[in-house]
């Protein structure tokens, strides 16, 4: 029987159908959660929740392959509903990486004209006349489309809040268009929200592999780490974590 801690680690970005064939993503490939999952694979049994639009991880050790096990999820409700099923094994840790979706689509229409109002002031603001598109597949012969998306529920926040989970959460994110001062404290402000006992942040100015870096913030310390050391760093903090856990019984 496999002793060690069980860590979850979720990885890539979610895709939400907006008919049968096309969907509405983003361009996260999973590679920081796969890194991440490598490197905890040395020490811990690692449940690997990957986008099915990300690649299998390359490059395994025979003993991180041993403690490795991956699942796919496509939407985030799959996401949400794989983790509340593992949520209740009572794992050690959850890496949340994986890029959720903020919206969802809900509908699509023609856009047939679009306006904008003489009286009205509000700069940008148009009225749009739209007919509502039906079927499985969009027929591809119209002129404009357009998509209504709603805002999805943070999945992160339902560890704590709806799924009553104790272990430690790590946090990611990512701001555009912010100062690394300002990012620190949208991401101080973000791990609270959530409960979470890390929060890893970046900018998009900061993700590049070989000269990116990210904050990694707790309740003691802020450290920005080089990216292309992001995923050891992390390893070795949840190590000293869980070895802190067992010394204090």
């Amino acid at each position: 029987m496999n002793n060690l801690p069980h860590v979850i680690i979720t990885a890539g970005g979610t895709s939400e159908p907006i008919d049968a064939v096309r969907c509405w993503g983003n361009l996260f490939t999973g590679q920081t959660g796969i890194a991440i999952a490598l490197a905890v694979c040395e020490f811990a049994r690692v449940t690997l929740l990957l986008a099915r639009s990300a690649k299998e991880p390359t490059k395994i050790t025979p003993a991180a392959a041993a403690n490795l096990e991956i699942r796919r999820f496509a939407t985030g409700d799959e996401l949400a509903v794989q983790l509340e099923v593992l949520v209740k094994s009572s794992p050690a840790a959850i890496f949340m990486t994986a890029a959720v979706g903020d919206y969802k689509p809900i509908r699509v229409v023609r856009v047939i004209t679009e306006e904008v109002p003489e009286s009205d002031a509000v700069p940008g603001r148009q009225r749009w006349v739209v007919e509502e598109i039906t079927g499985s597949k969009i027929k591809s012969d119209y002129e404009k489309i357009a998509v209504l998306g709603i805002r999805t529920p943070k999945i992160i926040d339902r560890l704590r809040r709806d799924w009553r989970y104790g272990g430690l959460i790590y946090k990611f994110k990512l701001e555009a268009d912010v100062s690394e001062q300002e990012l620190i404290r949208i991401a101080e402000e973000s791990r609270q929200i959530s409960h979470a006992d890390v929060i890893v942040a970046n900018t998009l100015e900061m993700v590049d592999e070989k000269t990116g870096c990210a904050w990694v913030i707790d309740a003691f310390e802020r450290r920005r780490i080089a990216r292309h050391v992001l995923a050891k760093h992390l390893a070795e903090h949840l190590y000293d974590r869980l070895i802190h856990q067992v010394m204090n019984g």
